[in-house]
């Protein structure tokens, strides 16, 4: 996650490892592709009220169709179809507006859709599911600590 500035607020273990490498060459590109002007990272805006502005970023190697990610979460997750395609116009950053036009329903259909996802993945956020599903590799559903009995 990045805030607007290109500083880095948190990494996974390969963003870390990048960062080692190079904090300076990755913070510019990260800064190129949040002005429109890169294409080295896929970023996605995170909209939450009352908060400073943030994205996700995820690298670009290769174009990379949610398809087969989404058949993953769709077995490991327990998604039902028209979720899975909730699911893959979110992890390409589309706003619940889009969705609900692409897909020919209401805006509330989709926060449904949307809030069985958080339910069925363990996430308690976009930001978290969207990062979650193009994380490698997408595994069952993370139980809560609450659950678990620890807090």
């Amino acid at each position: 996650m990045i805030w607007s500035d290109g500083s880095v607020a948190v990494a996974n273990a390969t963003g870390r490892a990048a960062m080692e490498r190079g904090r300076e060459f990755v913070a510019s590109r990260l800064l190129a592709s949040l002005g429109g002007s890169g294409d080295a990272f896929r970023i996605t805006p995170v909209l939450a009220p009352g908060t400073p502005k943030h994205y996700i970023a995820v690298q670009n190697q290769e174009a990379e169709d949610p398809a087969r990610r989404v058949a993953a979460a769709a077995a490991n997750w327990g998604v039902t179809p028209r979720q899975a395609e909730v699911l893959a116009l979110l992890a390409l950053g589309q706003p619940n507006k889009t969705i609900a036009n692409t897909l020919g329903c209401a805006g509330a259909t989709v926060e449904i859709h949307v809030s069985a996802l958080f339910k069925k993945s363990g996430c308690e956020s976009r930001c978290e599911l969207v990062s979650r599903f193009w994380s490698r590799p997408i595994g069952p559903r993370r139980p809560k600590l609450a659950a678990m009995g620890q807090q």
